[in-house]
């Protein structure tokens, strides 16, 4: 359950700038010029590095847990959380394994073999494809202020709602990328993930998807 936890804080998607606070949200008019718009974004987007800043709220701390560290994203389906603060340690998806590299050993899964693994890996995936609004397996709205598209997607299947209620993901308006996911899992506890100093399109080594001791 820990390492599932841990897992589900890299579901992600592309990476933009800092959230600034805007309260006002309407109803998007046009979903469907919105859904284009993100799309194409993804679909001109071969990889992605970026800073980001992981807070995780619990009911029974005062105090968020805050952890930092860099993102990579290379297409098809590479994938790197390098956490640096507090804690060191690594999440990778390269070669349809999913790894966790910490300070004293590697742990690595087979996503295939795995049918917990393999949803993560297709939604993770997916929403660096931009395909992840038009996922069945979610329940979506759409929202929008002067700065960002908010799509708030409620998960349909059993699996997803035993330990997740919502998912919120602000689109920034100037090139549709991602600045910020909100995962909440109940009422009280929920964990929030912001990215800053992005880089698309930037050179990435595949070996940097690779883990080893």
């Amino acid at each position: 359950m820990k390492i599932f936890k841990l897992i589900l804080i890299i579901y992600v998607f592309s990476i933009n700038t800092i959230f600034s606070q805007n309260k006002t949200f309407i109803k998007v008019a046009n979903l469907e010029a919105l859904k284009s718009k993100i799309t194409t974004f993804a679909q001109k987007t071969n990889s992605i590095n970026s800073d980001f800043i992981q807070e995780k709220h619990l009911e029974i701390l005062d105090e968020p847990l805050i952890s930092k560290g860099k993102f990579y994203y290379k297409k098809e389906n590479n994938i790197r959380w390098e956490y640096t603060e507090p804690l060191k340690y690594i999440i990778a998806i390269h070669d349809n394994k999913f790894t966790i590299k910490d300070e004293t050993k590697i742990s690595s899964y087979d996503i295939k073999s795995n049918k917990m693994f393999k949803e993560i890996n297709n939604m993770i995936i997916s929403s660096m494809k931009g395909e992840i609004i038009n996922n069945k397996d979610f329940s979506s709205s759409f929202f929008e202020n002067n700065t960002f598209y908010l799509a708030e997607m409620t998960p349909l299947k059993k699996e997803m709602k035993d330990f997740l209620q919502t998912i919120k993901i602000y689109f920034d308006k100037t090139d549709f990328s991602v600045s910020k996911v909100i995962m909440t899992e109940n009422k009280t506890d929920y964990t929030k993930i912001t990215f800053s100093d992005k880089k698309i399109n930037a050179l990435i080594n595949d070996n940097i998807f690779i883990l080893k001791k």
